[in-house]
């Protein structure tokens, strides 16, 4: 299983009116012999709706898709189908379809934000809850396999030091080790630029949901259909819980947790 991540940084305000900074890391997992299949989709869908050089040259930018602009537009002529708006849930259609499960953490918290561990001998929280997520999806749905996590690029300082840090987690902690059945040791970074379906579509999902907790109504229906694709169980206490986590000290997340 491939798990591809990518990181969005925002602000929402808070109840007195503050904007407060937070980061999200959030993707998708495709299992290895999914993969082209899954591109083949991907590939035919921007075909359809967008064009040939879409298709061919372009590459999926939520930020593009999902711009302030295109929540206006359907505000302001809401009997209007968007057509970046369709084309989004048209691919989490696709997610849907193919059993793909959604991952991510979603850190108002100040000292964590940023997703970039200081310490590579103490792996900071955000990340220690997405392998936390991961573990439990595989070895529940996928047990005797392994999930390869591939980060989106960043900085070489930064991926050498997250790199370093998940590795010693579950090399050398005691927790980390139980996760090695489950978690590739190393993790792997790759830029979606290089026609990258997997970072591509972890960038959509990671914008989706980010501009979701950053408190844009407008999201809303997107998120919902993506909502079904958060894998869900209780854990030995009969808590809810979900490969998608918030980390909210301030209880600025929205409702739905």
């Amino acid at each position: 299983m491939l798990i591809f991540l990518d990181e969005t940084f925002r602000t929402r305000l808070d109840k007195n009116g503050n904007e407060i900074p937070f980061g999200a890391l959030c993707g998708v997992g495709i299992p290895v012999e999914s993969y082209s299949k899954i591109a083949n989709a991907i590939f035919h869908l921007k075909l359809d709706t967008m064009g040939k050089e879409y298709a061919e040259s372009k590459e999926m930018k939520g930020k593009k898709l999902l711009s302030n602009r295109t929540f206006r537009l359907m505000e302001a002529n809401p009997d209007t189908p968007q057509k970046n708006i369709q084309f989004v849930k048209d691919i989490i259609e696709i997610l849907h379809r193919h059993k793909l499960p959604i991952f991510g953490c979603v850190c108002y918290d100040q000292q964590y934000r940023d997703f970039s561990c200081e310490n590579d001998s103490l792996l900071d929280t955000t990340f220690k809850s997405l392998c936390e997520r991961i573990n439990m999806y595989m070895k529940r749905e996928h047990n005797n396999r392994k999930a390869i996590i591939v980060f989106d690029n960043r900085d070489i300082g930064t991926d050498e030091r997250n790199a370093r840090a998940v590795t010693n987690f579950l090399v050398r902690s005691k927790s980390g080790r139980s996760m090695r059945s489950s978690i590739l040791e190393i993790p792997m970074f790759a830029i979606s630029q290089a026609n990258n379906v997997g970072l591509q579509l972890a960038d959509l999902v990671t914008t989706v949901i980010g501009i979701y907790a950053a408190g844009e109504p407008g999201v809303s229906d997107i998120y919902n259909l993506l909502h079904r694709r958060f894998y869900a169980w209780k854990d030995n206490y009969g808590r809810p819980m979900s490969t998608l986590r918030w980390i909210d000290p301030k209880k600025l997340c929205p409702k739905r947790q």
